[in-house]
């Protein structure tokens, strides 16, 4: 995740503008997959990865 943007903000915009077109966004370390009709718990878990990536 910490690849695919600069910040917690970008990583999120990111995410909604790829699966806005219809790409599933997936990340296999983390074993999660963003679709747009994520659960609440898919959101706290990608806001969660990019806040530590963000920080490392």
């Amino acid at each position: 995740m910490d690849r695919l943007a600069r910040n917690l903000e970008d990583l999120r915009r990111v995410v909604r503008e790829l699966t806005g077109k219809g790409v599933a966004v997936e990340s296999h370390k983390e074993n999660l997959k963003f679709t747009g009709e994520d659960s609440r718990m898919n959101t706290l878990l990608l806001s969660m990865l990019g806040a530590v990536a963000e920080f490392e």
